[in-house]
């Protein structure tokens, strides 16, 4: 029934561009934890020793909470802790360095990136991966509207 008042074009149908990935694939770019992410870590440890022996409400503290905690403290420790270290070897500040990078390279050409985070995103009054990396892109140069 959609099809009756759809237009529906595949990939191959369009045959729209699509550059090629340097390598042929993604890259993966590992970061070492920061000192803080350590200390932060220790505590992930406790806090789950005290879930699994059941010292811990399930309803104050429990292991899906924990997980979502760590996921974003390995993003940057300030998506947990608003006044935690601004470390510049976190993985977001990695990015930031690693999306300006390509900006600078490819400006000429006036390439476009796409960043795709589902964790950390916009909610009024709390540190944010978006507003950071538009923030710090603009402090190094890239103009707003760019």
């Amino acid at each position: 029934m959609f099809q009756l008042v759809a237009d529906i074009q595949t990939a191959d149908m369009l045959n729209l561009p699509t550059p090629d990935i340097e390598g042929g694939k993604a890259a993966i770019i590992a970061t070492e934890a920061t000192p803080f992410q350590k200390m932060l870590m220790d505590t992930f440890v406790e806090r789950a020793d005290k879930i699994r022996s059941g010292e811990v409400d399930a309803s104050t503290d429990n292991m899906l909470k924990l997980t979502n905690e760590a996921k974003l403290m390995s993003i940057d420790p300030r998506l947990i802790i608003e006044d935690a270290p601004n470390d510049p070897n976190s993985k977001l500040n990695i990015a930031i360095d690693k999306v300006f990078d390509i900006w600078q390279k490819t400006k000429e050409k006036r390439s476009t990136q796409i960043i795709f985070c589902d964790s950390g995103t916009p909610k009024p009054g709390q540190f944010n991966v978006y507003d950071e990396i538009k923030q710090c892109l603009t402090e190094k140069g890239i103009s707003e509207d760019k």
